[in-house]
């Protein structure tokens, strides 16, 4: 039977894997590519605004779940 410690480390790992899919998504929607003419001026800036808002969401979900997480405390650690 698993401890209670086990279980809030195991859980808290999950958060963590789940925080770090939603922080990578937006790393990728951040990256582009968005493709600016001889100006410099984005070609398609509806492009840039729906990645831009795709990575904030991604970060609002990453950070719904630290903050929704047990995280485990020094003593959690420790064996029982």
């Amino acid at each position: 039977m698993m401890s209670s410690k086990s279980r809030k480390i195991d859980a808290a790992r999950a958060a963590s894997d789940n925080i770090m899919v939603e922080v990578n998504q937006a790393r990728e929607r951040l990256a582009g590519p968005w493709f600016a003419n001889g100006y410099g001026v984005f070609t398609d800036p509806s492009e840039v605004r729906a990645d831009i808002r795709a990575a904030i969401e991604r970060l609002n979900h990453a950070l719904g779940t630290v903050e929704a997480a047990s995280w485990p405390q020094k003593g959690d650690y420790d064996d029982e």
